[in-house]
């Protein structure tokens, strides 16, 4: 169900997985201080915008009300138990595209963290990912000429770094 999601409205549902949450502690999360920051970083619209879709989606449900110290009380939103199996499916599941493992990745390795799983079937499979999509740029880089060589060989070179970094994460599991 993660697919047809943004990536912002994907964070979110993940993030979801640590538990009921205001959209200020979401705000936190992925705020300056938070532990998503440097993964991804999400400003105040770009957090309603992705509750609002995935309340739209029946992914996420608000719980109600708690009153804020420094504000209007705020809603408390919650994963379904349709969004509970989508957030786990999506955090299981490698990143098959270039983009969204640059993206995502590290995010779903801090989530594996901070709810104390093991991420290496993620890493094992984000792996077999990478040296499936340097072996297709690469036969793709042979056959091409001019500019999508070029871009080709970019996109080789950014799949094999992703699987140092990947077989490194391995190497200290």
């Amino acid at each position: 169900m993660a697919r047809g999601l943004t990536l912002n409205e994907q964070a979110v549902l993940g993030a979801l997985l640590l538990g009921p949450k205001k959209a200020s502690d979401l705000l936190a999360l992925f705020g300056p201080k938070g532990p998503f920051h440097p993964a991804r970083r999400l400003a105040k619209p770009q957090v309603y915008r992705a509750l609002e879709r995935l309340l739209a989606l029946g992914l996420v449900e608000a719980l109600g009300l708690l009153p804020s110290p420094s504000g209007p009380p705020g809603a408390v939103y919650a994963l379904t138990p349709i969004g509970k199996e989508a957030a786990e499916a999506w955090l299981r599941a490698p990143c098959r595209h270039l983009p969204e493992a640059r993206a995502l990745l590290r995010l779903k390795l801090v989530l594996h963290l901070l709810l104390g799983r093991d991420p290496r079937p993620l890493l094992l499979g984000q792996r077999a990912v990478y040296l499936a999509l340097e072996e297709a740029l690469a036969q793709r880089a042979a056959q091409a000429q001019g500019p999508l060589r070029l871009h080709l060989l970019w996109q080789r070179e950014m799949a094999q770094a992703g699987r140092r970094y990947v077989e490194g994460l391995l190497g200290e599991a």
